[in-house]
């Protein structure tokens, strides 16, 4: 594992808020306080050499762009030639969602002096705002089937975006202060918000009586229940709030699904050593991050703790690797390991699911705080933004991480999983996965405290 600073102006040295990768190209998109989203094209080698080269600006909103996000099937639900192209949602100050498409040579117009004259690689356009926000939208989420698209907002408000008729279909009233934070399982039957009022809300896919799907609440969790008064972890964490409050530096609140849809992981949490009050080398180390086991919302299954920031921010990555010379765990029993990334304020915390404490970290890259992950498409590197305006990478050599394993072959082989295709006429399918129970048979619910020092 290596890692380095690109020192490249992204944005004019203006903070950079959030990085993304393209399922589909590969591509790279950054967002920043200079209210423009970038797309690049990066590619790094071994030696941490790297070529960057600038494609287009997407110029449009009126304040600084907090998220920008690629849609993972791509322009598939607006284009009917067959001819794939990224399509792009950013969020910004003020509430306006913008949604973005690549113009084609044919589509270009002739008589406007400003596209012919910017030298850019491509030409693109608004596609669409989208306006339901009242304030600033802090994070985006696309749904698997890039059919729907998650907002959070500083308006309290999580709101689902149909992109087929380009409108909001539900607004969701539950938090009481800003969303921070949006998490759609790559599997299409939960999604998950998390807010400054400590609390992390489950929302589950759900057939109203005349067929269609809508999204209620499951779940709001804030605080642990404990029905087991001789479970010493449970007792600890239940006497306090689960996650931290608005007091604290946590700008976003941006946590991840595993690639399989196993566990959710949710940053900003708050450990159960400071809520005893010091821990035994009498430090008040009381930033934690939390995994819960898919379809167990009653109390995390792990607790990452040790952190001396606030965790603003969770990446998994995209791939799953083969379990070959792996830590037993006996709480769970998945065919394969699922690596991910826990970034504080200052570092950069590598996990594996197995594993009791970290498999590396990265400190000291940034001069201010973290803002967001995104690994590559094939898993090799991890990149890393923050207020400084630079991106760094930590990169993995061939193999360090694992042997890629296919998870669809795995799936396919598992007994209570169907596997379907995914038609662009059917409005309702959000998954290609119709059974979701063999995860939850993989995964034993046990909690457990896990020490990253």
């Amino acid at each position: 594992m290596k890692s380095k600073l690109l020192q490249v102006s992204w944005h004019e040295k203006q903070p950079i808020w959030s990085i993304d990768t393209s399922p589909c190209t590969g591509r790279l998109l950054t967002t920043g306080s200079n209210g423009i989203g970038r797309l690049w094209s990066l590619t790094i080698q071994h030696t941490l050499e790297y070529n960057l080269q600038w494609i287009a600006d997407l110029k449009g909103h009126d304040g600084t762009v907090n998220v920008g996000r690629f849609n993972p099937k791509g322009n598939i639900f607006r284009n009917e030639r067959g001819d794939v192209h990224d399509w792009i949602a950013t969020g910004s100050d003020g509430g306006n969602i913008v949604l973005w498409e690549k113009v084609t040579e044919e589509e270009s117009p002739v008589g406007n002096h400003k596209m012919e004259t910017e030298e850019t690689l491509e030409r693109w356009r608004i596609q669409q705002v989208l306006r339901k926000h009242l304030q600033d939208v802090l994070d985006l989420q696309w749904s698997c089937c890039g059919r729907y698209l998650v907002s959070g907002s500083v308006d309290n408000k999580v709101i689902i975006w149909d992109m087929t008729h380009l409108n909001a279909t539900r607004v969701m009233e539950g938090h009481h202060h800003f969303v921070q934070g949006i998490a759609v399982d790559p599997l299409g039957e939960y999604f998950a918000s998390q807010s400054a009022d400590r609390s992390l809300r489950i929302y589950q896919r759900t057939k109203n009586k005349s067929g269609s799907f809508y999204f209620p609440c499951k779940k709001s969790i804030s605080k642990i229940e404990n029905n087991d008064e001789k479970d010493v972890f449970l007792s600890q964490l239940s006497k306090g709030y689960l996650f931290l409050d608005d007091s604290h530096r946590c700008m976003f609140r941006r946590m991840d699904w595993s690639p399989d849809g196993s566990f959710l992981i949710c940053p900003a949490a708050q450990s159960d050593i400071a809520m005893e009050g010091k821990d035994e080398r009498g430090n008040n180390q009381q930033y934690a991050a939390v995994l819960f086991a898919r379809g167990h919302w009653e109390a995390p299954v792990f607790q990452l703790l040790g952190y001396d920031k606030p965790a603003m921010v969770v990446k998994a990555c995209p791939l799953v690797f083969d379990r070959t010379s792996r830590t037993e765990n006996e709480m769970i029993q998945l065919p394969y390991n699922v690596i991910f990334a826990v970034a504080t304020l200052d570092t950069v915390f590598l996990y594996d699911i197995y594993e009791p404490f970290p498999i590396g970290y990265v400190k000291g890259m940034h001069w201010q705080p973290i803002t967001d992950l995104c690994w590559s498409k094939d898993g090799n590197y991890l990149l890393v933004c923050s207020i400084d305006g630079y991106v760094s990478v930590i990169y993995f050599e061939s193999c360090e991480l694992g042997t890629v394993v296919d998870i669809s072959s795995l799936i396919a082989m598992h007994p209570t999983t169907q596997l379907v295709k995914t038609e662009n006429n059917n409005e309702e399918q959000l998954s290609e996965i119709t059974n979701t129970r063999y995860i939850t048979q993989w995964v034993i619910p046990k909690p457990k405290r896990i020490k990253t020092k």
